[in-house]
């Protein structure tokens, strides 16, 4: 025999215990206990084979689920990354709102600037207007109240007479006065 094979008396208490293992030796009730251990471990291992198709199948959704959440998330970022690009548009675009409403607002404050300049010029053209229609009515008092003389002379024809040069000097001493009269009128 070789260094690596059982000898005769090996093999027979090999073949011993194999055949108490079975049943075909020994005590029938440890046999029969045995047997029933085996079914039961059989039963055991066929309910292991179908615990584990029943893991590997939630294992096979779980996996799915994973794939299928991962590409709802690349989804997911993809779309924020949009919403990213959008909102920084959306926030350049306001920017340039509040940058024009800035020069609206300087643009307005100086119109309003203007219109009161323009309200405070108005005013004081009413007042002066007012002045000036006070003067004018005054004025025209004035000179309604300048009597003006008729002529006393008349067309002359020839070289004029003494009588008719003191009526002719008459008259001009009256339109005289009466002019004093509207200078002083203007001039008041």
């Amino acid at each position: 025999m070789s260094a690596g094979s059982p000898s005769g008396q090996e093999w027979r208490v090999i073949k011993e215990k194999v055949e108490v293992l079975f049943g075909d030796r020994g005590d029938a009730r440890k046999a029969a206990m045995r047997a029933g251990d085996a079914i039961d471990l059989r039963e055991f291992i066929a309910q292991l084979r179908n615990g584990t198709a029943d893991v590997q199948r939630d294992l096979a959704d779980a996996v799915a689920q994973l794939e299928q959440l991962e590409t709802n998330l690349g989804e997911l970022g993809e779309s924020l990354d949009e919403t990213r690009g959008e909102l920084a548009t959306t926030q350049e675009g306001l920017a340039a709102a509040q940058e024009q409403l800035g020069g609206l607002q300087a643009t307005l404050t100086t119109v309003q600037q203007a219109i009161e300049a323009a309200q405070q010029a108005i005013t004081a053209l009413d007042q002066s207007g007012a002045a000036v229609a006070q003067e004018l009515d005054t004025l025209q008092a004035a000179t309604g109240a300048v009597n003006v003389p008729p002529l006393a002379s008349a067309q002359v024809s020839a070289p004029p007479t003494a009588a008719e040069f003191n009526l002719l000097w008459a008259d001009v001493f009256a339109l005289r006065g009466a002019l004093i009269d509207l200078r002083t009128a203007v001039s008041t």
